[in-house]
């Protein structure tokens, strides 16, 4: 699959996965639409993209904003939802 919207695309699109749009609030990053495939978890998601153990992740949609660390990903999102990576903030 291809997209003309100027955002970057991270893995291979078909017809079992969901796309979802990651912001990076407080980055100079550009959203990334990114292809979930069935199976995947927040960590392996985290780490495609480069940011695991650094950055948290959150849906956008207020009915489901917590996506935990455990577990598939592709359960727990929706094709087409927003989700944001925000870095961990260290509080000690």
């Amino acid at each position: 699959m291809t997209h003309t919207t100027g955002l970057t695309t991270v893995a291979l699109a078909s017809d079992t996965t969901k796309q979802v749009g990651v912001k990076f609030p407080g980055a100079q990053r550009v959203t990334q639409v990114v292809d979930v495939p069935p199976g995947m978890t927040v960590r392996e998601f985290l780490t495609a993209l480069h940011i695991w153990g650094t950055h948290d992740l959150r849906n956008a949609c207020p009915e489901r904003p917590d996506l935990g660390c455990a577990g598939s990903l592709f359960k727990r999102i929706e094709d087409g939802d927003l989700l944001y990576a925000s870095p961990i903030l260290d509080t000690s």
